[in-house]
């Protein structure tokens, strides 16, 4: 819980100001911790470097602005691309040229994205001023059903009805979540990073305006009647 809570708040722009010498805390407490479990001996320079991940956010910022992930990930896809251990270099390429050929053609106008599960009839993605594909059917899904929740930046928690739009605002008609609770209180209270115990309220539905949404939110199911709300820290809102 030490290495969660501190990347979490390090991986968050407003966290990561507010309470970037608690999470340099607890990454050093982390540290300590495990040279008490493991030895000193098995400290490796990567678990010693965690102690400078504070420092590194407060001179460049959020962990995700030079992560190595989208790095590693397209090495991951481009190894997809190739069919043979020959010509690799062609192969990417013609690769890249045809995805590039794909993507010449696609619209930059906002699209529906229609999701055949009760109660969401249509839900309008955007991503600024490009998007990606002009139609999209997703299947009902168990995953589609715990992402649609989202944090507003007053701090309350919603579920996602249906979201529309006029000529003037887009709505988002949501049923409002009920906070019980914490998940735990070690290294501190949750509600530091946003995590709560938490029931969706479905008798009433409200309206919040999509300028008033902070960022979206995965809920987990705990039992019967609880379920845990967990923000969701990278993304674009309502992709």
């Amino acid at each position: 819980m030490l290495l969660s809570v501190a990347v979490t708040i390090l991986l968050d722009k407003d966290l990561s100001q507010s309470h970037l010498n608690f999470a340099a805390k607890l990454q050093t407490t982390f540290v300590s911790h495990f040279s008490e479990l493991y030895g000193s001996e098995n400290i490796s320079y990567n678990v010693h470097s965690l102690i400078n991940l504070s420092s590194d956010v407060k001179q460049y910022g959020v962990l995700d602005n030079y992560s190595a992930f989208p790095f590693e990930n397209l090495l991951g896809s481009m190894k997809r691309w190739l069919r043979t251990g020959h010509d690799t270099c062609e192969q990417l390429e013609r690769r890249i040229a045809e995805r590039e050929a794909m993507l010449a053609g696609v619209t930059n106008d906002r699209i529906c994205l229609e999701i055949h599960s009760t109660p969401v009839q249509c839900l309008r993605i955007y991503q600024g001023s490009s998007s990606y594909s002009s139609s999209f059917r997703l299947p009902d899904s168990q995953f589609l059903e715990r992402i649609r929740f989202f944090q507003t930046k007053n701090g309350q928690y919603f579920r996602i009805c249906n979201i529309l739009q006029n000529s003037h605002e887009i709505l988002v008609l949501c049923h409002p979540i009920k906070l019980l609770g914490d998940l735990f209180d070690y290294p501190c209270n949750p509600g530091v990073i946003g995590t709560f115990v938490c029931k969706v309220l479905g008798d009433k539905i409200v309206r919040v305006k999509v300028n008033k949404v902070k960022r979206k939110c995965l809920v987990l199911q705990c039992d019967e009647t609880q379920e845990l709300v967990v923000p969701i820290l990278k993304h674009d809102i309502f992709i």
